[in-house]
């Protein structure tokens, strides 16, 4: 639980009924982010926009019977205001009029933190491994020179990640490219599977990929404990362009996990 005034991120997850057994609609993150942002402060997200840091995260998922609204909150104002809508007793159904499914009842709420504190703490005591294999959920691509990067990466996925972690630390999304240079020169892809997935954003497309990837960690134990925080950090925001509309969205698997598991 986070003291007052600390910093803290919130993921929440609605999940909702599908109507049918079919795909969702591939635009669904697209719409979602609209009709929330709709509900929000507008002058809050112009602040945002100024910043060009967005505290908000979005991806979708879904099984035979459901789809999850995974929600990544990166700033105390808009989870308060995220609070306030999915908290209110008469909000049980989001309503996407351009999605092939228009409304989507609500049967579950879910949520938990991660606070600036905690993140910490773990830095100075944890002792994580060397080793992560990361899964793609939603289509991950980078922006560089003006120009859509699809392929992983190390040091504009490490780059994002870490302009997160700074906004929640300290406000700004600033980094020390001193430490991402480091990190760069002790951080490796030691293997990969992946494939290449367009994502479609109202009357265009960002080719991305999903897949998994891992990444190994030569460096000191502060390296490392640094790395596993970026990673966790990463499974609330995502990484690279686009997160706000359901790209980049990122897990840690499991060692004890084998389905999707690359092999490094």
């Amino acid at each position: 639980m986070k003291d007052d005034g600390e910093n803290w991120m919130e993921q929440l997850i609605i999940t909702c009924q599908k109507n049918s057994e079919e795909y969702v609609d591939r635009k669904l993150a697209v719409y979602f982010y609209g009709w929330l942002v709709g509900k929000l402060d507008p002058e809050m997200i112009d602040r945002f926009h100024e910043t060009g840091v967005n505290p908000l995260s979005i991806y979708v998922d879904e099984d035979r019977k459901n789809v999850r609204f995974h929600l990544g909150l990166l700033n105390d104002e808009v989870i308060e205001q995220v609070r306030l809508i999915f908290n209110d007793e008469n909000m049980t159904t989001i309503s996407l009029e351009s999605s092939s499914q228009k409304s989507f009842e609500i049967i579950k709420k879910e949520s938990r933190e991660l606070t600036a504190k905690e993140l910490s703490k773990r830095f100075y005591v944890d002792e994580a491994e060397g080793w992560h294999n990361v899964r793609i959920v939603t289509p991950m691509a980078f922006k560089s020179h003006g120009e859509y990067r699809f392929l992983p990466d190390v040091r504009l996925f490490l780059q994002s990640l870490m302009k997160k972690y700074t906004y929640l630390d300290e406000g700004t999304e600033k980094i020390d490219k001193d430490l991402l240079d480091e990190l760069c020169r002790h951080v490796q892809i030691s293997g990969f599977r992946i494939h290449s997935q367009r994502y479609f954003i109202h009357h265009a497309y960002v080719t991305g990929f999903c897949g998994n990837f891992i990444l190994k960690c030569s460096g000191s134990q502060t390296l490392k404990n640094y790395l596993k925080i970026l990673l966790e950090v990463g499974e609330f925001t995502g990484a690279g362009v686009k997160t706000s509309l359901g790209m980049g969205a990122i897990q840690l698997v499991k060692k004890e996990e084998k389905d999707g598991k690359a092999k490094g």
